[in-house]
C-alpha cells in the first residue's frame, strides 16, 4: 500500500528530519525509588549524551550488570557533552549517583511534530542491544512495504538491526495526534519493548504552524527559518507570522 495523497513529486512540500535513538536506561518513576531497570526509550540523539551521562551516573555503586557496556559507560565519558547541550536546551543535570536515580524532565516519550502536508524523514538509531528495532506510525502517509517499522506477512522488513540506522518517510496528511512504537515485538509481556518505554507520538499541526519551548524560548525555526529539532508535550503552539501587505 502506498501512502495515501502521496505528494513525493511535489518539490514544494517541506521535509523535516528528526534524528531518533533507541537505547537502553533505567527510569525512575518516583522520587521514593520505583523504577523500571529495564527501562527502554527513544530520544532525539541530540539529547543522548545527557541521558548516557545520567546513564552512567546512576550506575555509580549499584552492582555491575551484564548490559553496563564492559565498564566504558562512565559519567567522566559524558559530562563534557552532557553539560554542553543540557545549557543549550535549559535542563539541569544530576550531580550525584543518588540524583541520577531520580525522575529526570528529559527521560519521557518522545513527542515529535511536523505540519499538515510536511514530509517527515525520520533517522533511527538503534542502540538497544540485541534487538531489531522499528518505527510504526499508527496512522496513515507511508509505504507499508518499506516504511512500516515491522516485519510481517510477506513484506520485506523494514526494522533497524542493533547498531544500525534507518531512515522512514511519513506524510503528513492530517492533523491530529498519531502514537507509534516499536513494530519489532508486539509482546505486551516482560520480554516485550514497547511495555518498557519504546513508543511516542507525533503531533501534525496545521499549516504555517510553528511550536516553541515555553521554558527556553527556542523555537521549531531559527533566525534564517530553517527547522529546529524540538520535541516535548507542552509545546508552545503559534501561527507563523505573516508580513504585512506593502
Amino acid at each position: 500500500m502506498k501512502a495515501e495523497n502521496s505528494t513525493e513529486l511535489d518539490s514544494s512540500i517541506s521535509t523535516l528530519t528528526y534524528h531518533i535513538t533507541a537505547l537502553q536506561i533505567t527510569i525512575y518513576f518516583n522520587r521514593e525509588g520505583d523504577h523500571d531497570h529495564n527501562g527502554l526509550m527513544l530520544a532525539l540523539t541530540e539529547n543522548v549524551p545527557i541521558l548516557k551521562y545520567i546513564r552512567a551516573l546512576g550506575r555509580v555503586g549499584l552492582p555491575q550488570r551484564t548490559d553496563d557496556h564492559n565498564g566504558d559507560d562512565t559519567p567522566e565519558k559524558w559530562y563534557k557533552q552532557a553539560l554542553e547541550r543540557a545549557q543549550k536546551i535549559g535542563v539541569s543535570l544530576p550531580s550525584s549517583p543518588e540524583e541520577a536515580r531520580q525522575p529526570h524532565p528529559l527521560v519521557r516519550p518522545l513527542v515529535l511534530r511536523a505540519r499538515k502536508c510536511d514530509r517527515l524523514q525520520v533517522v533511527l538509531h538503534n542502540e538497544v542491544s540485541g534487538r531489531y528495532v522499528g518505527l510504526h506510525l499508527v496512522g496513515g502517509g507511508y509505504d507499508v512495504t518499506t516504511d512500516d517499522g515491522s516485519q510481517v506477512g510477506k513484506n520485506d522488513s523494514s526494522l533497524t538491526p542493533p547498531n544500525g540506522q534507518r531512515t522512514y518517510t511519513w506524510m503528513c496528511n492530517d492533523e491530529g495526534v498519531f502514537p507509534f512504537h516499536d513494530g519489532g515485538n508486539y509482546s505486551g509481556g516482560e520480554d516485550g519493548t514497547n511495555v518498557h518505554g519504546l513508543f511516542g507520538a507525533l503531533v501534525v499541526e496545521p499549516k504555517g504552524s510553528i511550536w516553541r519551548d515555553p521554558v527556553t524560548g527556542r523555537r521549531s525555526e531559527d533566525e534564517r527559518g530553517a527547522f529546529q529539532e524540538l520535541d516535548g508535550l507542552y509545546l508552545g503552539h503559534a501561527e507563523k507570522e505573516r508580513k504585512a501587505d506593502t
